[in-house]
């Protein structure tokens, strides 16, 4: 649950890192009779990093904190400092210096009034330890991943830093180097800054500081923000550091990606509920190097339209890259954790994961293609699917990992555990493989503690049919002749040549432990979760409570900013950030974040002052009487409503209250909802269409807008039809209450389904084609996975170069069933390695179209149900989803859109929909942003497909169109 512990992390002096210390609050000189001094309630170090946190003191307008280390005195931004609710209605201080190398620190916060530092009122923490970073991995070899950071862990004296807050992350404002002469150009908001760096000409190094939770920015690519150099030979390499404030830094709702880029390191940052056009949390998509990815948090993403995308799609996935280390990094249940290499990749991309924490994830640990990667010291806890996976002749070394109720460790494409169906005697079954019948790779073994596997073989116990070549030793080489089954590839030793660096291994126990007290954000962050492993450990489906817990979290933080002043000349030798220069301190200003900051510091600060300082009376409670109805989230399950119809998913969607609404009760003549009022009060409806309409108690209502509001009177009442309209939520409030949130859940449908299959605009225009990547989805569907690598991977490769075309979320994509498997009424279904059949009580097989409990099903001659592809019977196509059932309505598959019809059958030509006409190519595909020309009338169809009448100006010219769409002049 949100807030509740789970397992015990360790102290961190017992994992030899850093220790939290004990605090006390203390002043300097007698306390001024105007202002008390703050007490200090707590304090700790963390990586390069450390925190005091203070009760608000009476009289204080703000504060200034400083930090002291074996360099001396500094004042810390006033965007460091924020104010926290404790959740018990009381509010409290924290501010954080980052950049610190390791050692020994303490705080003084100094509480200010009328714009002057109350000297005499200061407070002392007690002293902190904090450690370095563990700067180990491919990240650190012929080059440096520190970003804006020194290898010592202090900011690089030209830096520049942004803070990036809930005010200012569109507002954020700086002047970037833009051509060769020097000459700047002045942005505004995080990603035209980035454009604006883009170009190459500015050197300094920037800092980019999350605070708190950040949700979408009005500018972005594709749902993403995006870090990336003009191309492949021109690679951004000034050094970007993104990194999170303290334990609450959050990407809610957008993803990270970086291409053409080197030197860049993120940290410390949540990432959830990606709903991004590539659907990666984050992503290195092309042509980087020397990456450093470290103590972030990775939980699940939106819902992508394939069967396996229902937790997000990829967590942290590497493309094309080299010269990276992905390390003390925490995934939640995620499905698809790290994909690594395409198949286009180079056994020289070098790539290290260590220290990981794989947290009851599905697969992909990595899921690895060509390249050379390092896997030592990671934390494999109850993973239902697999760990390691090589295929097209990738090396792999795998050490010192603790392996705890993972299904199958280490896997190489076709062979051993990926197809043996019976290891007595040895039967192979292709079908059964994971990894889209890839050739195989080498896994270099050492080391590694395994409990609870389904299934380990090494090649001393079979040379064919292996998982793994164990060695005795870390520098012991892999032997030539030992190959791979399928493509007869063998290791490459990368690990015991000149390339290789200096580390040194924990071993697997030492390391569990380390992961667990270090991994993530800092102190685990700030949401936790405690996973059940007797049902998590095997279950690769979502976990609705954590999904619902991730849908309606929200930060703790109050406010940015603590009302500090500048510090008098004396007592202060550097008024810069926390080890940053001049220069640094004065781009944090210029970026428009201080401003922002000290107004809301200041109002911050008075109210936790008052907080603090006046007794209030208490309030009393109001009572509120709401009853809400999100047809998303519920369905048609009510305690208050009772509701007959048809529910849909291929309606659109509907953005209201901040939730993405993406199921609707189709308002229809037989649609009926009743409920009885205990009161008057208010309804609320909300539709799809802008002019809505229904009958209450049989009287007709209209309304222009989507959102229709009814009083209503005590008693029963009943909602029938007037038109035909798509109902997508309902809420009464008792007459004189105050309307409240319903409580948040997670069904499938809260999640967006527009983006197919994120991969899938990954790899077609680079060397693979579209087909390539379509015949890989229909291998990996009858895998172990059950399908769930499949289609989703073949289609994130179709580009890695990112499209960036507009998403369109109306009429909605991908009518995606709720139900795991169909409902057994007259036959039994049965499920075995990837493969669905139905069997009738006859005992007869199910094949070609069938309709089964009133849900059409395709099947093929050997009895296979057909899933998530196009059928074609007597002419006319059709198309079965993710289980199977035939789809009605709007459909989204490889980055073009679909339809069809009540019966199935999908649309071609000149057709009407809902009142709007579409123009389909003979393929189906919708014809969007172009000109069709039929029977010698030309007509144009806009980004939504819909055909254009009236005045339409394009490119600065102007066309005009008829009633019935045909062009008439232009």
């Amino acid at each position: 649950m949100l807030g509740k512990q789970y397992k015990a992390r360790l102290c961190l002096a017992v994992a030899g890192v850093l220790c939290a210390s004990s605090v006390f609050a203390g002043t300097g000189l007698e306390a001024s009779a105007a202002v008390n001094a703050p007490a200090v309630t707590s304090a700790g170090g963390w990586l390069e990093s450390a925190y005091v946190t203070w009760s608000a003191s009476e009289g204080a307008d703000g504060y200034n904190v400083y930090v002291t280390g074996e360099s001396g005195e500094k004042l810390l931004d006033d965007e460091l400092i924020r104010v926290y609710s404790n959740g018990s209605g009381q509010q409290y201080y924290r501010a954080d210096a980052l950049g610190l190398s390791s050692g020994n620190y303490s705080f003084k916060v100094v509480p200010v009034e009328n714009g002057k530092e109350q000297a005499g009122a200061s407070s002392f923490s007690q002293t902190v330890y904090v450690q370095n970073h563990d700067r180990s991995g491919f990240g650190f070899v012929n080059g440096t991943s520190n970003g804006a950071y020194n290898a010592d862990g202090t900011l690089r004296s030209d830096a520049v830093v942004l803070y990036i807050t809930k005010d200012t992350k569109d507002s954020v404002a700086l002047d970037v180097v833009t051509n060769a002469k020097g000459a700047t150009t002045s942005a505004t908001g995080l990603q035209n800054i980035l454009n604006l760096y883009k170009k190459g000409y500015d050197k300094r190094p920037l800092d980019v500081r999350f605070v708190g939770q950040i949700t979408d920015f009005d500018t972005m690519e594709g749902g993403d923000i995006c870090i990336s150099g003009s191309g492949d030979s021109k690679r951004l390499s000034c050094g970007i550091t993104f990194e999170g404030v303290g334990e609450d830094a959050t990407a809610d709702g957008w993803g990270l990606r970086i291409k053409n880029a080197s030197n860049i390191e993120v940290r410390n940052l949540g990432f959830m509920n990606c709903d991004s056009n590539e659907g990666d949390d984050l992503g290195l998509q092309q042509s980087d190097d020397h990456i450093w990815v470290h103590n972030c948090d990775f939980f699940y993403g939106y819902a992508g339209g394939d069967a396996d995308q229902a937790k997000g799609d990829g967590a942290l996935d590497t493309k094309k890259s080299t010269f990276v280390t992905h390390s003390y990094n925490h995934f939640y249940d995620t499905g698809k954790s790290n994909l690594q290499g395409m198949k286009s990749e180079s056994t020289e991309n070098y790539i290290t994961y260590h220290h990981n924490w794989y947290d009851h994830s599905d697969s992909r640990h990595p899921r690895i293609r060509t390249c050379s990667v390092h896997i030592y010291n990671n934390y494999y806890d109850g993973n239902a699917k697999y760990g390691v996976g090589v295929t097209m002749g990738a090396s792999a070394f795998v050490e010192g990992n603790y392996y705890r109720n993972c299904k199958f460790p280490m896997l190489i494409s076709e062979q051993g555990s990926d197809v043996i169906e019976n290891w007595d005697t040895l039967k192979r079954n292709e079908d059964y493989g994971t990894f889209s019948s890839e050739n195989g790779g080498i896994i270099k073994s050492f080391n590694n503690y395994i409990e609870g596997a389904q299934s380990y073989v090494t090649y001393q116990e079979n040379t064919k049919e292996f998982d793994a070549y164990e060695v005795s030793a870390a520098e012991q080489q892999v032997p030539s002749e030992v190959v791979s089954y399928k493509g007869g590839t063998s290791y490459n030793n990368f690990d015991t040549s000149a390339i290789m660096y200096s580390y040194s291994a924990d071993a697997p126990e030492v390391a569990k432990e380390k992961v667990q007290a270090l991994a993530g954000r800092e102190n685990g962050g700030d949401f936790k979760w405690d996973f059940n492993d007797a049902v998590d450990d095997t279950d690769y489906g979502v976990n609705r409570e954590l999904k619902a817990a991730l849908n309606s979290y929200e930060t703790s933080l109050v406010a940015v900013g603590g009302g500090s002043v500048d510090s008098p000349s004396e007592g202060a030798s550097d008024s810069s950030s926390e080890g940053s220069s001049e220069a640094a301190g004065e781009s944090s200003s210029d970026s428009g974040a201080e401003a922002s900051s000290e107004s809301a510091g200041e109002s911050s600060s008075e109210a936790a002052s008052e907080s603090s300082s006046t007794e209030k009376e208490p309030e009393t409670p109001v009572e509120v009487t709401s009853y809400v109805h999100n047809f998303t989230a519920q369905g048609k399950v009510s305690d208050f409503f009772s509701i007959v119809g048809n529910l849909s998913t291929d309606k659109g969607t509907v953005i209201y209250n901040d939730k993405k609404l993406t199921q609707c009760l189709k308002i229809e003549s037989k649609t009926s909802i009743k409920f009885t009022a205990a009161s008057e009060g208010q309804l609320t409806l909300v539709f799809g269409d802008k002019d809505s309409s229904i009958k209450l108690d049989g009287d007709a209502v209209k309304e222009t807008s989507n959102v229709m509001t009814l009083d209503i009177k005590e008693g029963a009442h009943e909602l029938t039809k007037k038109d035909t309209e798509n109902l997508f939520y309902m809420e009464y409030v008792t007459k004189g209450q105050s309307q409240v949130e319903e409580p948040s859940t997670d069904e499938p449908g809260n999640e967006a389904s527009g983006e197919e299959s994120s991969e899938a605009a990954g790899e077609a225009s680079s060397q693979e084609s579209a087909s390539e990547a379509s015949s890989e989805a229909a291998g990996e569907a009858s895998s172990q996975e059950s399908a769930s690598e499949s289609s989703s991977e073949a289609a994130g490769e179709a580009s890695s170069e990112e499209v960036n075309e507009p998403v369109i979320e109306e009429p909605g994509s991908d009518p995606e069933p709720v139900d795991p498997e169909p409902v057994q009424e007259t036959g039994t279904w049965s499920t075995k390695w990837g493969k669905t059949t139905y069997v009738f009580p006859d005992g007869t097989v199910a094949t070609g179209k069938q309709t089964i409990d009133g849900v059409t099903y395709f099947f093929k001659n050997n009895g296979s149900l057909i899933k998530q592809d196009f059928v074609d019977i007597d002419g006319d196509r059709y198309y079965a989803d993710s289980e199977g059932r035939m789809v009605t309505g709007w459909k989204d598959k490889w980055s073009a859109r679909y339809h069809f019809n009540d019966e199935g059958k999908m649309d071609t030509g000149m057709t009407t929909i809902d009142g709007n006409t579409y123009f389909f190519k003979n393929t189906g595909k919708l014809v969007v942003s172009n000109f069709v020309t039929i029977d010698g009338n030309t007509y144009f169809f806009n980004s939504e497909g819909k055909m254009v009448t009236g005045e339409m100006i394009r490119w600065h010219h102007k066309y005009v169109f008829d009633e019935n769409g045909i062009l008439i002049e232009g």
